[in-house]
């Protein structure tokens, strides 16, 4: 069996390495990781920068000074993770292993890992500490994913927009991925399957990555329930759009979903009420000048492809 794992990332790295960092030493790192680790916590509050708000001055400071390999910061994160071990250092990994363990999957099984992150300083950050770790300390292909817009994210309509920017790329990724599967010569056994590792990040992100990897087909969801620390299994339920919603897309925008002028919509007696209704649940968006036109949201474009 093969498999492509698709990791929402979030910043417990930051916050372990920061409880770590306490003045009692804990077990499984070197004497002399646990002072470079305090220096660090005296330097740059390790705890407070994962709860920086985005897109402000001290977290693009991380994003243009710590987020790359080479920064003091960045090389003794990498360092704890290699210590400690990646399933006491982050939720994304401890996941990834649990996930591993129970499935007895070899190192070999895993195509691919890809690492959603945000687009903030300590998304990006801890992104990045994870992806060198996983591939030069594991031997995976790893690919990070950006999310765009939350650095920038105010309001709660560009909060929702990063949402939609999400979305739109694990679809995209669920679809690609299976699609390849099927197009090679595999046995039953090598069929291509893909797993959304939902325990780290933001529960709005994570939730909305579970939606857009069930609606695009994911063979399952992972997390790991904090009660137990144990690997929980989410079925792969099948969710599909609404028959109804696919004919109204089809019947504004055609079989190539091309952008529409709204004023023409509503010339071929296609209620305002219908266009309103798709635009509040995130299937189209106002676009052009003055909002005069409308277009189909990338993930609904990548679902119906």
């Amino acid at each position: 069996m093969r498999v492509t794992l698709l990791v929402t990332c979030g910043t417990s790295l930051l916050r372990n390495a920061a409880s770590d960092a306490s003045p009692t030493k804990p077990q499984g790192i070197s004497d002399a990781l646990h002072k470079r680790l305090v220096e660090m916590n005296n330097r740059y509050n390790i705890s407070r920068l994962s709860r920086l708000e985005p897109g402000s001055i001290e977290d693009s400071e991380i994003r243009d000074k710590h987020a790359y390999s080479g920064s003091e910061l960045f090389q003794s994160l990498l360092d704890y993770i290699r210590e400690r071990g990646g399933s006491y250092a982050t939720a994304e990994i401890n996941t990834m292993d649990l996930l591993i363990r129970d499935n007895r999957l070899l190192p070999d099984d895993i195509s691919n890992v890809f690492l959603y992150h945000s687009d903030t300083g300590s998304g990006l950050l801890c992104a990045r500490v994870m992806e060198e770790y996983l591939r030069n300390e594991r031997g995976l292909r790893v690919e990070r994913v950006e999310v765009q817009g939350f650095s920038k994210a105010k309001a709660l309509e560009q909060f929702q927009e990063c949402m939609i920017d999400l979305m739109s790329k694990v679809v995209r990724m669920v679809k690609r991925r299976k699609r390849g599967s099927t197009t090679h010569d595999m046995g039953a056994d090598e069929v291509e399957r893909v797993y959304v590792l939902a325990t780290a990040g933001f529960k709005p992100e994570s939730t909305a990555a579970v939606i857009a990897a069930l609606l695009a087909g994911a063979d399952g969801i992972y997390y790991v329930y904090e009660a137990t620390r144990e690997l929980v299994s989410i079925p792969a339920i099948p969710l599909a759009l609404d028959e109804r919603v696919k004919g109204y897309v089809e019947m504004i925008f055609g079989k190539d979903y091309r952008d529409e002028p709204r004023d023409a919509i509503l010339e071929r007696g296609i209620g305002a009420e219908v266009v309103d209704m798709l635009e509040e649940r995130g299937l189209i968006e106002s676009k052009g000048e003055l909002n005069s036109k409308v277009g189909l949201r990338d993930w609904v474009r990548e679902l119906l492809s």
